[in-house]
């Protein structure tokens, strides 16, 4: 009954990464009933079942993994250990206490528990550090960006890195490598997505190069991700950088209003991205500050 959905349903490439979490959980869930329905509690499984349910889970969890890769789901590795969380969950807690001393064959059958027991804490734990990640994000507003993370690629897209040496604010600013492939950039992904009640926009951008650069800033709904992904239904414009440090300004009225036949869910922003075009050779920038403003 639960098999399909691993491959309809659930969140998709446009969910947030706390959504995303909790249904990851999904897979200990399954394969902890799989095995629990197998191996019911009257039965002791012995460690060569212990085996062949490992090596079973492996190749089951392979196959789906696969399966989804094709049916453009996107495949995660990490499942594979949250399938065997699950399966050595359910025949951990089948272990019966062997009769001996007092006390001895409880701790022998606690002992098989401890790893599952793990794996399973360590993916709570995981989900619990995405919900508090989302809880900052919002909190941050109307900073759209924390410059101090040691770890921008949770929160962009791109060739991307932290740098100390140059920023406005603060202590740090963050780098953005471009290539001379069509489109080169970065996307902020995971941000705080209810932009409604402020006025405008704000960029600061430094151009280390004595040459000029063109830039677009390109903006989108949740909606829009989860649709044909028009040209005319997100907001983009063009940022023109001339050498040393720019700042842009960006009225959010201009946002809303930017998709073709609707106006843009301003309580449901899902990316915000920044992009060259086809540079004849590779460049840099650096983003300073992004926030958004009160009337």
């Amino acid at each position: 009954m639960l098999l399909p959905l691993f491959f309809t349903g659930g969140p998709d490439w446009a969910s947030s990464p706390l959504v995303k979490a909790i249904w990851n959980l999904g897979h200990i869930a399954f394969f902890w009933l799989l095995v629990t329905w197998l191996y019911p509690s009257q039965t002791r499984p012995t460690w060569r079942a212990w085996g062949l349910v490992t090596v079973a889970v492996l190749i089951v969890g392979a196959l789906v993994e696969a399966a989804q890769d094709g049916l453009q789901r996107e495949a995660d590795w990490h499942d594979m250990l949250r399938n065997l969380a699950g399966a050595w969950l359910a025949l951990a807690w089948q272990m019966r206490a062997e009769p001996c001393q007092p006390g001895v064959g409880r701790l022998r059958m606690w002992r098989p528990r401890a790893l599952p027991l793990a794996l399973v804490l360590f993916e709570l734990a995981l989900v619990v550090q995405v919900a508090t990640q989302q809880v900052l994000i919002q909190q941050q507003l109307p900073v759209l960006y924390d410059f101090s993370s040691q770890q921008p690629q949770r929160y962009w897209s791109g060739n991307v890195s932290r740098d100390r040496d140059l920023a406005q604010t603060g202590s740090h600013a963050l780098k953005i490598n471009l290539g001379t492939e069509q489109y080169s950039g970065a996307s902020l992904d995971n941000l705080a997505a209810n932009w409604r009640g402020y006025d405008t926009l704000t960029l600061s951008l430094l151009n280390p190069s004595q040459s000029p650069l063109a830039m677009t800033l390109r903006i989108n709904d949740r909606r829009h991700d989860r649709g044909d992904n028009a040209f005319d239904d997100r907001f983009n414009q063009r940022l023109r950088l001339k050498p040393g440090l720019n700042h842009f300004t960006i009225d959010l009225d201009q946002v809303r209003n930017a998709p073709t036949g609707r106006e843009m869910e301003m309580n449901d922003i899902r990316r915000l991205g920044l992009f060259a075009v086809r540079l004849p050779a590779p460049r840099v920038v650096y983003l300073l500050d992004m926030s958004l403003d009160l009337p």
